[in-house]
């Protein structure tokens, strides 16, 4: 059955299949009576895909994406019925698990939902470890009807906690090749054709933050000065 077959991709490839099954969910009815003598899917192939389709999908927003441990990680969260877009009444819970580099689950948290809308905050611990972080977000409504594995993903990244004493000027004698650059984008990834906002920091061979200042180049062409502001951390933008 064709529906089937768009259940299996849509499993296997959801960023796209989905939002082709989204487009094709939206006109199936004007191609069906256009059509309507050629289309082989009927009424109940699209009542098989509804029912197997999650009904909401929650939608996160983080207040950055890097994190310092000992800090407080806030965040919003919208959850969307995927038959009309509009906030869901269908669930009161967010569930919410994060991961680390190994999969090892380091938060499992509750929060209320409130007319399709939760907020709150995560603590990033003194213990955990630098690097990625995955952050799964969800209902009860929010599987495949024979899954229970998060759709959608999130990731953040953590970076040891800056100390406040007056760091030493480690710049006398500092050779370039024993400087260790960490980029950490916001969100993740880098977006072509929008403002991108990477943080960095660099250390030294043995992890101490150092100062850095540079630049950025495209075809052996600057583009952008790069220092960093405090500790060996910086911020930088571009295009």
């Amino acid at each position: 059955m064709r529906s089937l077959s768009l259940l299996r991709n849509c499993k296997k490839h959801p960023m796209r299949t989905c939002r082709n099954l989204g487009v094709f969910l939206l006109l199936g009815p004007f191609f069906l009576t256009v059509f309507g003598q050629n289309q082989p899917y009927t009424a109940q192939d699209f009542e098989v895909i509804h029912s197997v389709l999650p009904q909401d999908q929650p939608y996160m927003l983080f207040s950055k994406g890097v994190y310092e441990t000992g800090e407080d990680m806030w965040f919003k969260a919208w959850l969307f019925d995927r038959s009309f877009l509009t906030l869901s009444n269908r669930s009161r819970t967010l569930f919410l698990r994060i991961y680390d580099s190994t999969d090892s689950l380091v938060w499992n948290e509750k929060y209320p939902i409130s007319g399709g809308r939760a907020e709150g905050h995560v603590f990033i611990g003194e213990k955990w470890n630098t690097g990625e972080y995955r952050v799964e977000g969800y209902t009860q409504s929010s599987f495949y009807a024979d899954s229970t594995e998060a759709i959608f993903p999130q990731k953040i990244w953590v970076v040891d906690r800056i100390d406040k004493q007056e760091p030493q000027d480690t710049r006398t004698g500092l050779q370039k090749d024993n400087i260790r650059l960490g980029l950490y984008p916001e969100g993740g990834y880098l977006v072509q054709g929008i403002k991108n906002y990477i943080a960095f920091k660099a250390t030294d061979n043995q992890g101490v933050p150092v100062p850095l200042s540079g630049w950025l180049c495209e075809n052996r062409a600057r583009i952008l000065n790069i220092e960093s502001s405090h500790d060996g951390m910086g911020l930088l933008s571009f295009v």
